[in-house]
């Protein structure tokens, strides 16, 4: 089971935006298309607990926004959450 609780479930963030854009051609860190998504979001934390944002965007598949979840949480980034 994949634990990815909804923006609304609560906690507080802190520090710079965190939003990881995901469409169906590509991934996107605060608007700015990326190949490595966990080189590119790891300057941005201060702990692995920083708070990260996912929103599926364009009729992005639910399997695509798992799939990026995953390798985020398999990097280390424990508090991934979704946006609508």
């Amino acid at each position: 089971m994949l634990p990815l609780p909804l923006s609304s479930a609560g906690g507080e963030y802190s520090g710079p935006p965190r939003l990881i854009d995901i469409t169906p051609q590509s991934v996107a860190l605060n608007g700015v298309p990326t190949l490595d998504l966990v080189a590119a979001l790891t300057p941005l934390m201060d702990s692995p607990q920083d708070m990260v944002i996912l929103r599926g965007k364009d009729g992005a598949t639910l399997q695509h926004v798992v799939t990026v979840s995953q390798t985020l949480q398999a990097a280390g980034f424990a508090s991934v959450v979704l946006v609508e």
